[in-house]
């Protein structure tokens, strides 16, 4: 089981359903230490390892027109984790090695909502700040869903 909490609505409401259910199916993902079940939210990354967000970044929705008026667009998303942090390099190492598994696992389990192409990683995940005051730090990785219209 998963917990998923979203936030706002409108047109990407429903890609971010299906976006949550696809995650979901991901076998790397981590408990959060208070339910000891995955928890991922939409556009909140909360201030306790272990939890995930789906964030939507500005990019050009079009990849490939067709003449038809049909084509191939993309949904540009960070998935981000607050993950425990510390000077023991294991533990980083570790939080490392989840993104190149979560990676992976995008680029070999192939979405199953109607018109998606994929999912796939853009970069590699990193660490993009820490919080020494908390033990923690937030690392992500950039993604897309291609699909078509």
């Amino acid at each position: 089981m998963l917990i998923i909490t979203k936030r706002g609505d409108g047109g990407e409401a429903e890609m971010m359903e299906e976006l949550l259910a696809y995650l979901s199916q991901c076998p790397f993902l981590r408990p959060f230490r208070r339910q000891g079940l995955p928890y991922v939210t939409v556009d909140g990354l909360g201030t306790e390892p272990t939890q995930y967000s789906i964030e939507i970044l500005p990019s050009s929705d079009w990849v490939r027109r067709y003449t038809d008026g049909g084509g191939i667009k993309q949904l540009s998303f960070v998935f981000a984790s607050r993950e425990c942090f510390s000077g023991d390099a294991g533990q980083n190492a570790g939080n490392n090695c989840f993104y190149e598994q979560f990676s992976d696992w995008m680029r070999q389990t192939p979405p199953t909502a109607a018109g998606w192409i994929r999912v796939e990683a853009v970069t590699g995940g990193y660490r993009y700040f820490e919080d020494g005051a908390e033990g923690s730090a937030r690392y992500q990785i950039q993604c897309r869903v291609l699909y078509s219209v």
